[in-house]
């Protein structure tokens, strides 16, 4: 099961950010990024239990997790959680079901159609776009590709040492982000385990 390895790998994330930095856990958890094989669903509904020889599990888990800390956007909050967590689970099995009902009703968010896409779909979501690049502004055109109904979450994107946080859904949508001439607009990979797709214009 996902649940344990994921944790237990991401732990070891947060015992070197409180070590040393939160730029080194990152470097740590880019080097699992690498190795992730997406070969299968993490999570399925068949009663059967999956034989894994890879350790997207750990890996993949782990950065799904840290993808969920960028979505709760509140460090105390999240900290607070992963204490919770083993103590409500204690002595008992996790299910799927179970911990994004607990992630669910502790986070005041609906983590339901996020662990849906992660768990069951073979690739990361794919924030699509197309972009007009002029020298002092960026009109970009976006969306979540993911088959997961209802799936939404935010996404960061940066311009030099500025951000934006965007709220994609699955329906297109199109902003127009100030720019300095000659920055490149970059998708936050550090914090989203996600796939970006530029997209062509239509003619």
């Amino acid at each position: 099961m996902w649940i344990p390895e994921a944790f237990s790998t991401y732990a070891e994330a947060l015992f070197i950010e409180r070590r040393k930095s939160y730029v080194d856990a990152l470097e740590y958890l880019k080097k699992y990024r690498k190795n992730i094989k997406n070969a299968a669903p993490l999570a399925s509904l068949s009663p059967t239990v999956q034989i894994r020889s890879d350790q997207d599990p750990a890996y993949k888990g782990a950065w799904i997790i840290h993808t969920l800390r960028k979505i709760v956007n509140d460090d105390s909050a999240w900290y607070a959680l992963m204490r919770d967590i083993p103590q409500h689970f204690a002595h008992q099995l996790i299910t799927n079901e179970a911990l994004v009902r607990y992630l669910n009703q502790q986070s005041g968010i609906d983590c339901t159609p996020f662990f849906n896409h992660y768990l069951f779909q073979l690739d990361p979501p794919v924030f699509e776009f197309m972009a007009v690049d002029n020298p002092r502004r960026y009109k970009l055109t976006y969306r979540w590709r993911s088959r997961v109904p209802g799936f939404k979450m935010p996404m960061r994107v940066t311009f030099g040492d500025r951000y934006q946080t965007l709220y994609p859904t699955q329906e297109w949508q199109t902003i127009t982000l100030p720019k300095q001439d000659g920055q490149k607009f970059v998708l936050d990979m550090d914090r989203f385990y996600v796939f970006g797709n530029h997209l062509p214009l239509p003619d």
